[in-house]
């Protein structure tokens, strides 16, 4: 079992960051920038559950701070279990905890209209007969109603000055509610919640909000007055927690002390975790827990997250179906259970607003191996207008889940991102680019830009962010490693790239990546030169009176293209019609090793100015650099000219041939699963007016006609059985190792099945 210090964790970990906007001022704010957590500890890791059911449940979201549960209480559980397994929901994660109680028996103030109610045993009873899950949601170290922090239970409470009361925060209907403090009885009270809810019902799984501290409507530091706080800071460390009128003012040993007071009060919260986690595992529970996007693995407490069993996303990174499919295999390569909202936050709730989106988001979630949860269900217990649109995707995946539970989204092509949250408004430029037009040009659009030409062009990938560098056995999986400008790479990472080419993984590499340090500090050379064969270099002289003259991105006599060279091995066009747009890019020299396959060219004749494409050869494989910024330029302006390029260097990265190809346009996007001998590529259908948009009334879906698939199986298999899984016609036959399946038309969605020997 691996043990992580405290630096590991807080290597991969941004807690001041990941508590939201008020955290960031903390963390600029001059006078503050140095309080920082730093003690050292460790935590044994404790192998998680196998609970399969996670990664394809069918979940509705009931919260409690909206109908039926708030602000009056109506909920009625035969509504709530019709409606249910109307829609072929299999699973509900239901609040037992809001603003208040929903539950008896806990030291926690029940919600004013439930009376003697038990909401989670009405829902049960109803529920469990149907087969239907409950994991209920624990509201942990969240907000609660501002009257149990002032009047029932006032030991709970954050307070934020010497003396002073809870301050509370508008949040949705009814009364405020105010932050709870961990160090206080608030932690027993909380373990004794989590003791009742697992020995007493008989529920699925536990889910939490994310395990970080809740500062809404505080300033910063961030300092708790509570008795427990600051009687137990004093007797662990010998010091009182420094305070200054309004949070001015604190001098450097100020900052010192609190330095050690946020670290230990983390550390109260981390090990509250620990007891959760052995009273579940006991009971041999699931926990799940709220990570919002893949950007919070690098800014939850490594010792929490890689405790838990699953994970949903709620809101960021799924506003599109583009994002949430980067953001799923992104996940899902950890081999996590992913549950993303469905709905979004749309914010019309009392009627069902939404369509054909929900329908293909689910669609989206089950085609890379993702699950749905119906971010909000409530309108559908008063009518069966709009049902549909969850109901008829539900009873797909319920009706075919053998061809959905247990597979994995097939690997060939792994494209890094970094969170968004991270280096998220720098453009990584050089100064021959000022005449770029480009300006919103960033380096997260480089990413998803290569996540999606790849996607779109019907070339199998999924996601990964830069940790998972470090872990040869995901690596090897795949046969090419995308790493489309990554600014900065850590030692281990550099290692873990250099041994996955080693041993005959294929590399492709672009613009900046490598290229600065953590502090996004310029670099005189590429961390990876030795694998890439090339080193910046400052336009001078004549070259840089030709970058100059030569504007990229700026149409006209002096435009700026990619053209490859005679006879290059990447197929990339050679002709005049065949060159390829430039936006940002980075002036090289190629070292030896390397080998120029495409220039940067200008001028009426086209002359070179800069190498733009340089292979090479490291250990077993091959490795590709890309001098431009292509993958952003696409995610702007997705031409077909820039798809194919990017395409054509994904695939001639390796010798080894696709797992399918597919003829039809971009909107129908296509991804592969395996389980033993079975293979599935789904279709899922983007035309129509989605627009990319949230909350838009997606009215119709365009139907897609004349689709043929090529799978390619492995050599010398034979095809047992082939089916699709929407009854269609069809025609397919076999040549070799490769399938040719022709399709008349696709409407919404479709699956080909195929099982070999």
């Amino acid at each position: 079992m691996k043990k992580f210090t405290r630096r590991e964790f807080l290597r991969n970990s941004s807690l001041f960051a990941s508590t939201g906007a008020a955290a960031s001022i903390f963390v600029n704010d001059n006078a503050l920038a140095n309080v920082l957590y730093s003690k050292a500890g460790t935590f044994t890791f404790v192998e998680n559950g196998d609970f399969e059911w996670l990664k394809t449940a069918r979940v509705a979201l009931f919260d409690g701070h909206m109908y039926p549960l708030h602000p009056k209480c109506v909920f009625d559980a035969k509504i709530f279990v019709e409606t249910l397994a109307d829609m072929r929901f299999n699973t509900v994660r239901l609040a037992v905890m809001g603003k208040y109680s929903f539950i008896r028996g806990i030291r926690f103030t029940p919600h004013p209209d439930i009376g003697t109610r038990d909401i989670l045993n009405e829902a049960l009873s109803e529920c469990k007969p149907r087969g239907i899950r409950i994991v209920p949601y624990v509201s942990t170290g969240n907000r609660l109603a501002i009257t149990m922090l002032e009047r029932d239970y006032p030991e709970y409470a954050h307070r934020q000055t010497p003396g002073g009361g809870p301050k509370s925060h508008h949040n949705f209907s009814g009364e405020q509610r105010a932050t709870v403090c961990w160090s206080s009885p608030y932690r027993e009270a909380y373990l004794d919640f989590v003791r009742h809810l697992i020995n007493d019902y008989d529920i699925s799984g536990l889910y939490f909000d994310a395990w970080l501290f809740a500062w809404y409507g505080y300033s910063p530091p961030y300092t708790c007055y509570c008795k427990w706080c600051q009687d137990g800071f004093l007797e662990a460390s010998g010091q009182e927690i420094p305070y200054r009128s309004n949070h001015k003012g604190y001098t450097e040993e100020d900052r010192k002390i609190i330095r050690k007071y946020l670290d230990w009060k983390h550390e109260i919260m981390v090990n509250v975790f620990k007891e959760v986690r052995r009273l579940a595992k006991k009971a041999e529970l699931p926990l799940l827990c709220n990570i919002h996007n893949p950007s919070m693995w690098y800014e939850q407490d490594a010792r929490i997250t890689s405790n838990m069993d699953g994970f949903m996303y709620e809101h960021v990174m799924v506003d599109n179906f583009l994002e949430r499919a980067e953001a799923i295999t992104n996940g899902r390569g950890r081999d996590m259970p992913i549950w993303t909202y469905v709905g979004e936050r749309d914010p019309w709730t009392r009627i069902p607003l939404i369509g054909y989106e929900a329908q293909q988001e689910i669609f989206t979630d089950a085609m890379f191996t993702g699950a749905s949860i119906v971010a909000k269900p409530n309108p559908y217990l008063n009518t069966y207008k709009g049902r549909e649109y969850i109901k008829y995707p539900f009873s797909i995946l319920d009706e075919n889940a053998e061809y959905y539970v247990g597979f994995e989204n097939y690997p060939f092509v792994v494209a890094v991102m970094e969170p968004r949250r991270k280096w998220g408004n720098r453009i990584v430029k050089h100064e021959h680019d000022q005449y770029a037009i480009f300006h919103d040009l960033r380096m997260v659009e480089n990413q998803l830009g290569a996540f999606a030409s790849s996607l779109f062009g019907h070339v199998q990938v999924s996601s990964t962010l830069r940790d998972m560098l470090e872990d040869q056995k995901f690596l090897a999986k795949y046969e090419v490693l995308n790493i489309p400008d990554v600014p900065y790479l850590s030692e281990s990472q550099i290692q873990g790239i250099k041994n996955y080419v080693t041993n005959g993984g294929n590399l492709v590499v672009s613009y900046a990546t490598s290229l600065y340090d953590e502090q996004e500090n310029l670099q005189p050379k590429f961390a990876l030169e030795e694998l890439i064969r090339v080193a910046p270099v400052k336009p001078e002289g004549d070259l840089k009176r030709d970058v100059d003259y030569y504007q990229s991105g700026y149409g006209g006599a002096s435009d700026f293209f990619i053209l490859g060279r005679t006879g290059n091995d990447l197929n990339i066009g050679e002709e005049a019609d065949q060159m390829i747009p430039v936006a940002y890019y980075q002036p090289i020299k190629v070292l030896p090793g390397g080998k120029v396959v495409a220039d940067f060219v200008g001028g009426e004749d086209l002359h070179p100015i800069l190498p733009a494409i340089v292979v090479s050869q490291y250990g077993k494989g091959k490795v590709i650099y890309i001098a431009s910024a292509s993958e952003g330029l696409y995610l702007q302006k997705p031409a077909f000219v820039l798809e194919r390029f990017l395409n054509s260097v994904v695939i001639n990265a390796t010798s080894e041939p696709q797992p399918f190809t597919l003829k039809a346009p971009r909107g129908l996007v296509a991804n592969m699963t395996f389980k033993d001998n079975t293979r599935v590529l789904h279709l899922t259908n983007w035309t129509g007016n989605r627009m990319e948009r949230i909350w838009s009334h997606f009215y119709y879906i365009a139907p897609i006609k004349h689709v043929e698939a090529q799978i390619n199986l492995p050599h010398g298999k034979k095809v047992r059985s082939l089916k699709t899984i929407i009854n269609s016609k069809y025609t397919w036959h076999q040549k070799g190792n490769k399938i040719v399946v022709k399709l008349p038309k696709v409407e919404a969605y479709q699956a080909i099945v195929v099982e070999f020997y």
